[in-house]
Order: structure tokens, then C-alpha cells, then sequence
């Protein structure tokens, strides 16, 4: 189940595939931007070059479609506040190397899914929420859903969660990072993270 859900959210994931400019900061504009990167993505993963390509590329559209610092200092909640300035640093650093690690591998499942907008709202201000379906190649397998939560800043939108058949990515590392920090603390969960990464 757990690699289900990892691979929904890799799939996700590819619909960010461009530069976010020039979207309306509106919900009309998240669906827009959302719809209009899916083929994008999806050429990459078609085109005939080594795997090791395909993924830098991958990790490079990550790191600029996904706002990673917000996410990371989210997911340790409370935590991130009792960490002094090099530890936060630290973390951060490595963070960002299990978020890599954990997804952009999995584009080796990609065989052809398809990807549907459902529709998209407002949550607050500059937030939104798109909603959407990835359809496997297989007919007879039902699609699962995947919804976006966005956030426009400094005119571009950025990703801070997917919620991949109702499990929110942010949520539940967050709820395994305070497991991890409550029974080990900082160096546990930096030594967690090296591991996955």
C-alpha cells in the first residue's frame, strides 16, 4: 500500500513540469497551469535517453515546481522551532535529499498514465486546491484521484502537498517525523533520513 501511495504521488508530481509564470493568480489559473504541464512531462519520460537523464531532469523540475523549505519546516512542526541556525541548515540539506531520493526514482513505473483535471477552488488567499485523476493504461483498472494544494507567490505557483487518494504527503511525514523526534530526536531522524536518501 505504501508504494502505491508513493507512486500516485510520483505521478502527481509530473504535472509540474514547467515554468508557473504567466498564470492568473486565480483558481481558473491553477487548473490552467496544472492541465497545461501534464504533456510536458510526460514527452521526458518518453524520450529516448538513459534513465540517469530522465532523472536529473526530474530532480530539477522537482526542486523548482515544489516549495521545499515551506514543506520541510511544515512536516517537522513544532519541532523546527527547538532546532538552533545549523541544525535547521542541516536539516533542510537533507530533507531535500530524502524528498528526491524518496520520488524521482519512481518514474521507472511510468508506463503511459494518463492524467485528467477534475477541477479546481480557492482555499484562501492564494491558495488553491486542483483536483484531478490518473488514469492507468490498463481500462479495466479504476483511476485514482490526486488533488494539488498550491500556492501562488511572487508570480508563480508552487506545490506544498498532494493528496493522493486522500493521503496528504506533508501530513503523514509529519506524523512520522514526530514519532521519530519524540523517541530519538534530532540525530534519530537525521539518521532516518540519510538512510532513505
Amino acid at each position: 500500500m505504501f508504494r502505491y501511495i508513493q507512486t500516485c504521488l510520483f505521478f502527481a508530481m509530473l504535472t509540474f513540469a514547467s515554468s508557473s509564470y504567466g498564470y492568473a493568480n486565480n483558481s481558473q489559473g491553477a487548473k490552467d497551469f496544472v492541465n497545461s504541464t501534464a504533456s510536458r512531462v510526460e514527452g521526458l519520460l518518453k524520450q529516448p535517453i538513459a534513465d540517469s537523464d530522465k532523472e536529473t531532469k526530474l530532480r530539477a523540475i522537482f526542486a523548482d515546481v515544489a516549495d521545499i523549505d515551506w514543506i520541510g519546516k511544515f512536516v517537522l512542526g513544532k519541532y523546527w522551532q527547538n532546532l538552533n541556525d545549523q541544525q535547521k541548515v542541516r536539516y533542510l540539506q537533507q530533507y531535500r535529499k530524502y524528498l528526491f531520493a524518496s520520488y524521482v526514482p519512481l518514474f521507472r513505473d511510468y508506463n503511459g498514465q494518463k492524467f485528467d483535471i477534475r477541477g479546481s477552488k480557492d482555499l484562501n488567499v492564494d491558495q488553491y486546491l486542483v483536483s484531478t485523476e490518473i488514469k492507468p493504461v490498463d481500462e479495466n483498472s479504476s483511476p485514482y484521484k490526486v488533488e494539488y494544494r498550491l500556492k501562488y507567490d511572487s508570480g508563480s505557483f508552487k506545490m506544498r502537498d498532494i493528496i493522493a487518494e486522500g493521503v496528504s504527503m506533508i501530513s503523514t511525514q509529519r506524523s512520522e517525523f514526530a514519532s521519530i523526534m519524540n523517541n530519538g530526536g534530532f540525530e534519530s531522524l537525521i539518521k532516518k533520513l540519510q538512510e532513505k536518501s
